[in-house]
């Protein structure tokens, strides 16, 4: 079953990247033809018509997953936060993966602070408790 729907995928992407390169193909074709002054209106339409069509078969890649190496020791939320600047500022990711990459980092110290906080919290609980006398 899995073979099945391995091979779906693929036929879906292929068919995808065929549609991809006949819009580019028109829209090159379109851009290369004689533009007369009355023409401009019928084939500004056609331009983004393909435009359109090209964008919709496209993947976007604000949802392509992407990769960061991270270090595996007790790296700082900072330091993992500007590993994923860096990446932004090379080209590696764009600034919207960039934000979503930091929006988790963020989550993520904010929940280790609330179990860290847990932790405290049980750990005072378990103490035994002394009661307060009143000495004379």
């Amino acid at each position: 079953m899995a073979i099945t729907k391995n091979k779906k995928a693929r036929r879906e992407s292929l068919r995808e990247e065929l549609r991809s390169r006949e819009y580019l193909r028109r829209i090159h074709e379109t851009l290369d033809s004689e533009w007369l002054p009355e023409d401009v209106p019928i084939k500004t339409a056609k331009l983004n018509g393909f435009f359109k069509l090209l964008a919709k078969s496209l993947p976007d890649a604000r949802e392509s997953p992407i990769t960061l190496t991270m270090p595996k020791d007790e790296t700082s939320v900072l330091e993992r936060a500007r590993i994923v600047s860096n990446a932004m500022l090379a080209g590696d990711i764009t600034a919207s993966q960039a934000q979503a990459a930091i929006a988790v980092l963020e989550s993520v110290a904010r929940i280790s602070t609330i179990g860290d906080l847990e932790q405290r919290i049980s750990a005072l609980e378990a103490q035994p408790q002394g009661y307060l006398t009143n000495v004379d």
